[in-house]
Protein backbone atom coordinates (compact mmCIF):
# COMPACT_ATOMS: atom_id res chain seq x y z
CA UNK A 1 0.00 0.00 0.00
CA UNK A 2 1.32 3.84 -0.48
CA UNK A 3 2.72 5.25 2.97
CA UNK A 4 1.44 8.64 1.74
CA UNK A 5 -1.12 9.37 -1.11
CA UNK A 6 -3.36 12.19 -0.84
CA UNK A 7 -7.39 11.34 -1.03
CA UNK A 8 -9.11 13.58 -4.15
CA UNK A 9 -8.62 16.87 -4.16
CA UNK A 10 -11.61 18.96 -2.88
CA UNK A 11 -11.72 20.72 -6.23
CA UNK A 12 -11.06 17.98 -8.52
CA UNK A 13 -14.50 18.02 -10.67
CA UNK A 14 -12.58 14.93 -13.01
CA UNK A 15 -8.97 13.36 -13.46
CA UNK A 16 -7.26 12.54 -17.02
CA UNK A 17 -6.02 9.85 -15.24
CA UNK A 18 -7.53 6.64 -17.55
CA UNK A 19 -7.38 8.78 -20.56
CA UNK A 20 -3.61 8.52 -19.67
CA UNK A 21 -3.53 5.11 -18.96
CA UNK A 22 -5.43 3.75 -22.21
CA UNK A 23 -3.25 6.08 -24.52
CA UNK A 24 -0.31 4.71 -22.92
CA UNK A 25 -0.92 1.49 -22.79
CA UNK A 26 -2.05 1.50 -26.50
CA UNK A 27 1.04 3.25 -27.82
CA UNK A 28 3.30 0.79 -25.59
CA UNK A 29 1.24 -2.04 -25.32
CA UNK A 30 1.82 -3.05 -21.83
CA UNK A 31 -0.59 -2.66 -18.78
CA UNK A 32 0.31 -0.27 -16.77
CA UNK A 33 1.46 -1.34 -13.62
CA UNK A 34 -1.02 -0.52 -10.54
CA UNK A 35 0.86 1.88 -8.67
CA UNK A 36 1.45 4.14 -11.91
CA UNK A 37 -1.95 3.58 -12.82
CA UNK A 38 -2.47 5.08 -8.95
CA UNK A 39 -0.62 7.60 -9.70
CA UNK A 40 -2.12 9.25 -13.16
CA UNK A 41 -5.33 8.92 -11.53
CA UNK A 42 -4.21 11.52 -8.26
CA UNK A 43 -1.98 13.42 -10.36
CA UNK A 44 -4.13 14.55 -13.36
CA UNK A 45 -7.11 15.48 -11.76
CA UNK A 46 -8.65 18.85 -12.76
CA UNK A 47 -10.60 21.47 -11.63
CA UNK A 48 -14.22 22.97 -13.22
CA UNK A 49 -11.79 25.60 -15.39
CA UNK A 50 -9.70 22.83 -16.61
CA UNK A 51 -6.62 23.69 -14.24
CA UNK A 52 -4.70 21.49 -12.09
CA UNK A 53 -5.22 20.70 -9.07
CA UNK A 54 -1.74 19.42 -8.09
CA UNK A 55 0.49 21.77 -10.50
CA UNK A 56 3.71 19.93 -8.91
CA UNK A 57 3.92 16.27 -7.60
CA UNK A 58 6.35 14.38 -6.40
CA UNK A 59 6.94 10.67 -7.14
CA UNK A 60 8.50 8.39 -4.66
CA UNK A 61 9.42 4.47 -5.03
CA UNK A 62 12.09 1.93 -4.66
CA UNK A 63 14.84 1.86 -6.98
CA UNK A 64 13.78 -0.73 -10.35
CA UNK A 65 10.08 -0.23 -9.59
CA UNK A 66 9.36 0.95 -13.09
CA UNK A 67 8.98 4.99 -12.49
CA UNK A 68 11.72 5.20 -15.73
CA UNK A 69 8.87 3.83 -18.07
CA UNK A 70 5.92 6.07 -15.97
CA UNK A 71 8.50 9.10 -16.94
CA UNK A 72 8.49 8.64 -20.55
CA UNK A 73 5.01 7.38 -21.20
CA UNK A 74 3.73 10.88 -19.43
CA UNK A 75 6.34 12.71 -22.14
CA UNK A 76 4.88 11.17 -25.18
CA UNK A 77 1.28 11.01 -23.69
CA UNK A 78 1.55 14.96 -23.28
CA UNK A 79 3.15 15.72 -26.08
CA UNK A 80 1.27 13.86 -28.49
CA UNK A 81 -2.20 14.90 -27.07
CA UNK A 82 -1.86 18.33 -27.86
CA UNK A 83 -5.79 19.39 -28.43
CA UNK A 84 -6.59 18.28 -24.83
CA UNK A 85 -4.38 21.18 -23.73
CA UNK A 86 -5.09 23.91 -26.24
CA UNK A 87 -2.37 23.65 -28.59
CA UNK A 88 1.24 23.23 -28.73
CA UNK A 89 2.82 21.58 -26.14
CA UNK A 90 6.96 21.40 -24.76
CA UNK A 91 7.94 18.72 -22.48
CA UNK A 92 11.15 19.27 -20.93
CA UNK A 93 13.14 16.46 -19.44
CA UNK A 94 15.89 16.90 -16.91
CA UNK A 95 17.69 15.17 -14.57
CA UNK A 96 20.86 14.59 -12.45
CA UNK A 97 23.14 14.52 -15.87
CA UNK A 98 21.95 15.24 -18.98
CA UNK A 99 23.59 12.18 -20.64
CA UNK A 100 20.65 10.02 -18.65
CA UNK A 101 18.11 11.88 -19.91
CA UNK A 102 18.99 11.22 -23.37
CA UNK A 103 19.65 7.73 -22.63
CA UNK A 104 16.17 7.41 -21.61
CA UNK A 105 14.82 9.07 -24.45
CA UNK A 106 16.73 7.34 -26.76
CA UNK A 107 15.02 4.05 -26.26
CA UNK A 108 11.61 5.99 -28.19
CA UNK A 109 13.94 7.21 -31.11
CA UNK A 110 13.34 4.89 -33.41
CA UNK A 111 9.31 4.27 -32.30
CA UNK A 112 9.21 7.86 -33.06
CA UNK A 113 10.99 7.68 -36.59
CA UNK A 114 8.33 5.35 -37.88
CA UNK A 115 5.84 7.86 -37.08
CA UNK A 116 6.92 10.35 -39.13
CA UNK A 117 8.47 12.16 -36.34
CA UNK A 118 11.40 14.38 -36.32
CA UNK A 119 14.26 12.60 -33.95
CA UNK A 120 17.04 15.80 -33.36
CA UNK A 121 19.74 13.71 -31.27
CA UNK A 122 22.00 16.95 -30.73
CA UNK A 123 23.89 15.97 -27.34
CA UNK A 124 22.78 18.10 -24.41
CA UNK A 125 19.47 18.91 -26.61
CA UNK A 126 17.81 15.73 -28.19
CA UNK A 127 14.17 16.10 -28.74
CA UNK A 128 11.70 14.07 -30.29
CA UNK A 129 9.20 16.76 -32.31
CA UNK A 130 5.97 15.59 -33.25
CA UNK A 131 4.11 16.57 -36.62
CA UNK A 132 2.18 19.64 -35.00
CA UNK A 133 5.61 21.02 -33.37
CA UNK A 134 4.93 19.73 -29.86
CA UNK A 135 8.10 18.33 -28.77
CA UNK A 136 9.75 16.30 -26.35
CA UNK A 137 13.19 17.61 -25.22
CA UNK A 138 15.83 16.38 -22.76
CA UNK A 139 18.28 19.43 -21.50
CA UNK A 140 20.27 20.15 -18.36
CA UNK A 141 18.75 21.50 -15.36
CA UNK A 142 21.41 24.73 -15.76
CA UNK A 143 20.10 25.30 -19.80
CA UNK A 144 16.22 26.60 -18.81
CA UNK A 145 16.66 29.97 -18.51
CA UNK A 146 14.63 31.74 -21.12
CA UNK A 147 12.70 28.77 -22.18
CA UNK A 148 8.93 28.42 -21.49
CA UNK A 149 7.35 24.68 -20.50
CA UNK A 150 3.65 22.86 -20.47
CA UNK A 151 5.54 19.87 -18.01
CA UNK A 152 8.59 19.37 -16.81
CA UNK A 153 9.68 15.58 -15.86
CA UNK A 154 12.33 15.24 -13.48
CA UNK A 155 14.21 11.98 -12.31
CA UNK A 156 16.30 11.29 -9.53
CA UNK A 157 15.99 14.65 -7.14
CA UNK A 158 17.29 13.69 -4.21
CA UNK A 159 20.72 15.13 -6.52
CA UNK A 160 19.19 18.48 -6.65
CA UNK A 161 19.37 21.54 -4.25
CA UNK A 162 16.40 23.21 -3.60
CA UNK A 163 17.35 26.50 -5.58
CA UNK A 164 17.85 24.11 -8.69
CA UNK A 165 14.14 23.56 -9.10
CA UNK A 166 12.45 26.94 -7.04
CA UNK A 167 15.04 29.65 -8.95
CA UNK A 168 15.86 28.05 -12.12
CA UNK A 169 12.83 25.72 -13.04
CA UNK A 170 10.13 25.86 -11.48
CA UNK A 171 9.90 29.94 -13.26
CA UNK A 172 9.74 28.11 -16.72
CA UNK A 173 6.24 26.99 -15.69
CA UNK A 174 4.38 29.99 -14.37
CA UNK A 175 3.20 31.92 -18.78
CA UNK A 176 1.83 28.10 -19.53
CA UNK A 177 -1.75 27.57 -18.77
CA UNK A 178 -2.47 23.85 -17.57
CA UNK A 179 1.54 23.51 -16.97
CA UNK A 180 3.13 20.65 -14.26
CA UNK A 181 6.03 19.81 -12.97
CA UNK A 182 6.63 16.10 -12.22
CA UNK A 183 9.59 14.97 -9.81
CA UNK A 184 10.59 11.45 -9.44
CA UNK A 185 12.88 10.30 -7.01
CA UNK A 186 14.00 7.33 -4.74
CA UNK A 187 15.54 7.85 -1.36
CA UNK A 188 19.30 8.54 -0.90
CA UNK A 189 21.50 8.93 1.68
CA UNK A 190 23.22 11.74 0.08
CA UNK A 191 20.07 13.20 -0.59
CA UNK A 192 19.97 17.19 -0.11
CA UNK A 193 18.00 19.83 0.64
CA UNK A 194 15.09 19.85 -2.34
CA UNK A 195 13.65 16.68 -1.23
CA UNK A 196 12.99 17.58 2.46
CA UNK A 197 10.94 20.86 0.89
CA UNK A 198 9.43 18.68 -1.11
CA UNK A 199 7.64 16.37 1.20
CA UNK A 200 6.88 19.19 3.99
CA UNK A 201 5.03 21.56 1.43
CA UNK A 202 1.56 21.04 1.45
CA UNK A 203 0.68 22.51 -1.56
CA UNK A 204 2.63 19.38 -3.59
CA UNK A 205 1.04 16.36 -4.23
CA UNK A 206 2.87 13.30 -2.94
CA UNK A 207 2.91 10.28 -3.85
CA UNK A 208 5.01 7.47 -2.56
CA UNK A 209 5.88 3.61 -1.85
CA UNK A 210 8.07 2.67 0.74
CA UNK A 211 8.73 1.65 4.77
CA UNK A 212 7.43 3.19 7.82
CA UNK A 213 10.36 4.44 9.72
CA UNK A 214 11.36 1.58 12.41
CA UNK A 215 10.09 -1.22 10.76
CA UNK A 216 11.82 -4.72 11.37
CA UNK A 217 14.17 -4.14 8.21
CA UNK A 218 14.60 -8.59 8.03
CA UNK A 219 10.89 -9.21 7.54
CA UNK A 220 9.76 -10.30 4.21
CA UNK A 221 6.19 -8.91 4.83
CA UNK A 222 7.95 -5.43 5.63
CA UNK A 223 9.52 -5.80 1.92
CA UNK A 224 6.60 -6.67 0.40
CA UNK A 225 4.60 -4.04 2.08
CA UNK A 226 7.08 -1.35 0.89
CA UNK A 227 7.61 -2.44 -2.78
CA UNK A 228 5.02 -1.41 -5.48
CA UNK A 229 6.83 -3.85 -8.01
CA UNK A 230 7.33 -7.38 -6.73
CA UNK A 231 8.22 -10.54 -7.53
CA UNK A 232 9.84 -13.80 -6.42
CA UNK A 233 13.54 -12.31 -7.92
CA UNK A 234 12.90 -9.30 -6.09
CA UNK A 235 12.22 -10.83 -2.31
CA UNK A 236 15.30 -12.60 -2.77
CA UNK A 237 17.31 -9.69 -3.66
CA UNK A 238 15.86 -7.65 -0.80
CA UNK A 239 16.54 -10.71 1.46
CA UNK A 240 20.36 -11.10 0.79
CA UNK A 241 20.89 -7.08 0.86
CA UNK A 242 18.81 -6.37 4.31
CA UNK A 243 21.40 -6.13 6.30
CA UNK A 244 23.87 -4.34 3.78
CA UNK A 245 24.24 -0.34 4.68
CA UNK A 246 22.14 1.32 1.86
CA UNK A 247 19.30 -1.01 2.86
CA UNK A 248 16.65 1.65 4.34
CA UNK A 249 17.13 3.88 1.41
CA UNK A 250 17.74 2.10 -1.77
CA UNK A 251 14.51 -1.24 -1.25
CA UNK A 252 12.44 0.18 1.52
CA UNK A 253 12.55 4.18 0.24
CA UNK A 254 13.04 5.23 3.64
CA UNK A 255 14.58 9.18 3.19
CA UNK A 256 17.47 10.11 5.38
CA UNK A 257 16.83 11.55 8.78
CA UNK A 258 12.75 10.38 9.20
CA UNK A 259 14.54 8.26 12.16
CA UNK A 260 16.46 10.94 13.80
CA UNK A 261 15.57 11.28 17.31
CA UNK A 262 13.08 8.57 18.03
CA UNK A 263 11.56 5.52 19.73
CA UNK A 264 10.41 3.08 17.58
CA UNK A 265 6.86 3.29 16.39
CA UNK A 266 4.18 1.13 17.85
CA UNK A 267 0.53 0.93 17.29
CA UNK A 268 -1.53 3.45 19.42
CA UNK A 269 -4.07 0.63 20.50
CA UNK A 270 -4.72 -3.04 20.03
CA UNK A 271 -6.82 -3.71 17.23
CA UNK A 272 -8.09 -6.42 18.42
CA UNK A 273 -9.16 -4.27 21.88
CA UNK A 274 -10.78 -1.84 19.78
CA UNK A 275 -12.84 -4.31 17.76
CA UNK A 276 -13.81 -5.64 21.29
CA UNK A 277 -15.21 -1.82 21.84
CA UNK A 278 -18.53 -1.61 19.71
CA UNK A 279 -21.33 -0.39 21.21
CA UNK A 280 -24.94 0.54 19.33
CA UNK A 281 -25.99 3.47 21.90
CA UNK A 282 -25.01 7.04 22.01
CA UNK A 283 -25.10 8.76 24.98
CA UNK A 284 -25.39 12.66 25.05
CA UNK A 285 -22.51 14.43 23.52
CA UNK A 286 -20.50 16.60 26.33
CA UNK A 287 -17.42 17.35 23.65
CA UNK A 288 -17.18 17.85 20.00
CA UNK A 289 -14.01 18.11 18.55
CA UNK A 290 -13.04 19.47 14.36
CA UNK A 291 -9.30 19.08 12.77
CA UNK A 292 -8.52 20.68 9.33
CA UNK A 293 -6.71 18.89 7.11
CA UNK A 294 -4.47 21.78 5.97
CA UNK A 295 -6.95 22.45 3.77
CA UNK A 296 -7.89 18.95 1.92
CA UNK A 297 -10.40 17.79 3.64
CA UNK A 298 -11.26 17.95 7.87
CA UNK A 299 -13.13 15.31 10.25
CA UNK A 300 -15.25 15.49 13.71
CA UNK A 301 -15.88 13.87 16.44
CA UNK A 302 -17.93 13.67 19.43
CA UNK A 303 -17.63 12.01 22.80
CA UNK A 304 -20.21 11.21 25.67
CA UNK A 305 -20.08 9.11 29.16
CA UNK A 306 -21.99 6.13 29.66
CA UNK A 307 -23.37 5.65 33.22
CA UNK A 308 -20.62 3.76 35.09
CA UNK A 309 -18.03 6.08 33.47
CA UNK A 310 -17.13 4.45 30.34
CA UNK A 311 -16.74 7.24 27.61
CA UNK A 312 -18.01 6.71 23.66
CA UNK A 313 -16.94 8.26 20.59
CA UNK A 314 -17.63 9.09 17.20
CA UNK A 315 -16.66 10.77 14.75
CA UNK A 316 -16.57 11.26 9.98
CA UNK A 317 -14.69 12.52 7.96
CA UNK A 318 -15.44 15.44 5.54
CA UNK A 319 -14.14 17.43 2.65
CA UNK A 320 -14.39 20.67 3.98
CA UNK A 321 -14.11 22.16 7.74
CA UNK A 322 -17.73 24.23 7.02
CA UNK A 323 -19.43 20.07 6.75
CA UNK A 324 -17.36 19.45 9.70
CA UNK A 325 -17.95 22.32 12.11
CA UNK A 326 -22.05 22.16 10.82
CA UNK A 327 -21.80 18.35 12.01
CA UNK A 328 -20.37 19.02 15.29
CA UNK A 329 -22.81 22.41 16.58
CA UNK A 330 -25.47 19.35 15.56
CA UNK A 331 -24.02 17.11 18.51
CA UNK A 332 -25.36 19.91 20.62
CA UNK A 333 -22.28 19.19 22.80
CA UNK A 334 -21.54 21.68 25.62
CA UNK A 335 -17.82 22.27 24.28
CA UNK A 336 -16.27 22.42 20.99
CA UNK A 337 -12.62 21.74 20.37
CA UNK A 338 -10.83 22.53 17.44
CA UNK A 339 -7.35 22.23 15.42
CA UNK A 340 -4.96 25.87 15.64
CA UNK A 341 -5.84 26.48 12.08
CA UNK A 342 -9.74 26.90 12.87
CA UNK A 343 -9.53 28.38 15.86
CA UNK A 344 -9.65 31.96 14.37
CA UNK A 345 -12.95 31.66 12.25
CA UNK A 346 -15.27 29.24 14.63
CA UNK A 347 -17.01 31.37 17.18
CA UNK A 348 -16.76 30.10 20.90
CA UNK A 349 -14.77 27.07 20.16
CA UNK A 350 -11.70 25.89 22.72
CA UNK A 351 -8.35 26.22 20.48
CA UNK A 352 -6.63 22.79 20.75
CA UNK A 353 -3.32 22.52 19.56
CA UNK A 354 0.18 19.94 19.36
CA UNK A 355 0.80 20.08 23.42
CA UNK A 356 -2.60 18.75 23.57
CA UNK A 357 -2.67 16.38 21.26
CA UNK A 358 0.77 14.98 22.65
CA UNK A 359 -1.46 14.89 25.75
CA UNK A 360 -4.46 13.19 24.77
CA UNK A 361 -3.44 10.16 22.45
CA UNK A 362 -1.44 8.19 25.68
CA UNK A 363 -4.95 8.97 27.25
CA UNK A 364 -6.96 7.69 24.53
CA UNK A 365 -4.31 4.64 25.01
CA UNK A 366 -4.59 4.38 28.61
CA UNK A 367 -8.22 4.41 28.72
CA UNK A 368 -8.80 1.31 25.73
CA UNK A 369 -6.01 -0.72 27.99
CA UNK A 370 -7.76 -0.29 31.12
CA UNK A 371 -11.55 -0.75 29.05
CA UNK A 372 -12.88 2.38 29.62
CA UNK A 373 -13.70 3.67 25.94
CA UNK A 374 -16.45 2.51 23.42
CA UNK A 375 -16.97 3.56 19.81
CA UNK A 376 -19.98 3.12 17.46
CA UNK A 377 -17.78 1.39 15.11
CA UNK A 378 -17.41 3.67 12.05
CA UNK A 379 -15.22 3.15 9.55
CA UNK A 380 -13.37 6.57 9.05
CA UNK A 381 -12.16 6.54 12.78
CA UNK A 382 -11.50 2.68 12.83
CA UNK A 383 -9.62 3.04 9.79
CA UNK A 384 -7.52 5.92 10.92
CA UNK A 385 -7.33 4.65 14.63
CA UNK A 386 -5.54 1.14 13.46
CA UNK A 387 -2.88 2.94 10.70
CA UNK A 388 -1.56 5.01 12.97
CA UNK A 389 1.71 4.78 14.24
CA UNK A 390 3.12 6.64 16.87
CA UNK A 391 6.43 7.10 19.11
CA UNK A 392 7.40 7.99 22.59
CA UNK A 393 8.20 11.83 23.54
CA UNK A 394 8.52 14.62 26.20
CA UNK A 395 5.15 15.77 27.02
CA UNK A 396 3.36 12.41 25.45
CA UNK A 397 3.18 10.63 22.06
CA UNK A 398 3.98 11.69 18.56
CA UNK A 399 2.31 10.19 14.88
CA UNK A 400 5.05 9.17 12.74
CA UNK A 401 2.98 7.52 10.67
CA UNK A 402 2.31 9.70 7.19
CA UNK A 403 -1.15 8.25 6.42
CA UNK A 404 -4.20 10.96 7.73
CA UNK A 405 -4.80 11.07 11.04
CA UNK A 406 -7.14 14.38 11.29
CA UNK A 407 -9.84 12.61 13.27
CA UNK A 408 -7.85 10.31 15.82
CA UNK A 409 -6.52 13.80 16.96
CA UNK A 410 -10.29 14.74 17.07
CA UNK A 411 -11.36 11.97 18.78
CA UNK A 412 -8.46 11.46 21.08
CA UNK A 413 -9.25 15.24 22.43
CA UNK A 414 -12.61 14.35 22.73
CA UNK A 415 -11.78 11.05 24.68
CA UNK A 416 -9.67 13.05 27.20
CA UNK A 417 -12.16 16.13 27.81
CA UNK A 418 -14.88 13.43 28.24
CA UNK A 419 -13.26 11.59 30.82
CA UNK A 420 -11.86 14.18 32.63
CA UNK A 421 -13.11 14.69 36.21
CA UNK A 422 -15.71 17.20 36.82
CA UNK A 423 -14.75 19.69 38.84
CA UNK A 424 -15.38 18.91 42.94
CA UNK A 425 -17.77 21.60 44.41
CA UNK A 426 -16.12 23.02 47.18
CA UNK A 427 -17.31 21.70 50.66
CA UNK A 428 -18.17 24.36 53.67
CA UNK A 429 -17.27 23.37 56.94
CA UNK A 430 -19.82 25.40 59.36
CA UNK A 431 -19.02 25.71 62.97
Amino acid sequence: MPRTFPGPHPEAVDSLGDAAAASMEARSGQRLRWWAWLVTQRMLERRADGSWCWPIVFVSVSRQSGKTWLLCELALWRAGNAALFGGRQEVLQTGQTVSVGRLMQQRYWDWASHQGFQVAKVLGDSQIVFGDGSLWRTVAASNVWGRSVDLMLSDEVWAWSADVFWSGLWPTLVERPRSQAVLFSAANPETRDLVPGLRSNPSVCRLEWGAVWGADFTDPAVHRAASPSWSRQRAEAMRIASSEAGFAENWLNIWPGEGVGRSRPERLVDGRAWGAAVVSDRPVAVVAGVEDRTGSGAAAAAAGVLPGGRVVVWGRLFSDRAAAVEWARGTRARRLLVGASLAADVDGAERVGAVETSAALPRLRDLMARGLVRHDGGMDLTGQLLALLVVEREGGLSVVSQGRSDLVRAAAWCVRAAAAPAPRRPVWAVA
